[in-house]
């Protein structure tokens, strides 16, 4: 436990749970092999709605991590897993599963209900994840936000976290352009 180092970019009372460089490379290792299973299961099937769900959420993903870049930083992952300043493969992968597995469960759950409909039942359930995953990124040391982030909260934090109060309001909007996004492209590709 080490108190934040990295100036402008974390409040003076962060705690931080130090995670080791070799937990997070068997983390990346994993998850990219549970992609590779699930990728290789889903071909073995010839589920193509997966690979065309998958392939664009990944690109939507990869657009929300680009917007985002500037009012956030990510430190302590693998070298090799960084692709773009500071954007990691290890994080894309967990915000695709996210959107993958909240998304396709509330379209199998509620088959019948409208898409705008679902769009409202697929907001929160994504959103609570993606706080979930950004209280862990920062207790373990790995996520830190810019001093806008920051300045934007008012020097708010969601009770019991580290993360600003403002990320309350940027996750669901981000998500709401990721979504339909990712709900446009699955049309255009499904109605061909």
């Amino acid at each position: 436990m080490k108190p934040c180092e990295v100036i402008g970019m974390c409040t003076p009372d962060t705690t931080i749970y130090a995670i080791s460089n070799e937990l997070i490379k068997y983390f990346e290792i994993l998850l990219i092999l549970l992609v590779i299973l699930i990728i290789g299961y889903n071909l073995h099937i010839k589920n193509k709605h997966f690979l065309k769900s998958f392939s664009v959420t990944l690109v939507a993903v990869i657009l929300f991590e680009i917007i985002v870049d500037p009012y956030v930083s990510t430190l302590g992952f693998s070298n090799w897993s960084y692709y773009y300043h500071d954007l990691t493969i290890f994080l894309t992968l967990i915000w695709t599963f996210i959107l993958i597995g909240v998304i396709s469960l509330v379209d199998k759950i509620y088959h019948k209900v409208s898409e705008l409909n679902k769009f409202w039942l697929y907001l929160p359930v994504i959103t609570f994840f993606s706080l979930v995953v950004e209280y862990a990124l920062v207790k373990f040391g790995l996520r830190f936000y810019s001093e806008s982030t920051l300045v934007s909260s008012y020097g708010l934090f969601i009770p019991l976290t580290n993360v600003p109060i403002g990320l309350v309001f940027l996750i669901p909007a981000m998500f709401t352009l990721v979504i339909t996004f990712i709900k446009y492209w699955e049309y255009i590709l499904n109605s061909k």
